[in-house]
């Protein structure tokens, strides 16, 4: 399993770097001794870079970016929050 990266490390900012989106994937981070699919570990990795986006997998409108970005979240949608909120 390959370790997981925030929006600060050097493989995230140049996977899109070309003008390409991360490629999202569903992934289970669940550490041994909890339930598999507890959705607390459940979160989207870029199959490129190993970005984990901010947002949890269930959330209805997840925001697109790597987790602990500093920007205003970009949501689904097309809306934006900021962030901490």
């Amino acid at each position: 399993m390959q370790p997981l990266r925030d929006a600060f490390d050097a493989e995230v900012l140049l996977c899109t770097l070309e003008g390409v989106d991360h490629d999202w994937r569903p992934e289970d981070r669940t550490p041994p001794g909890v339930a598999p699919g507890d959705p607390y570990y459940m979160c989207s990795v870029c199959v490129w870079c190993h970005a984990v986006r901010c947002s949890h997998l269930g959330d209805p409108d997840p925001c697109l970016l790597p987790r602990h970005h500093t920007q205003p979240h970009q949501m689904r949608s097309g809306a934006t929050r900021e962030v901490g909120k």
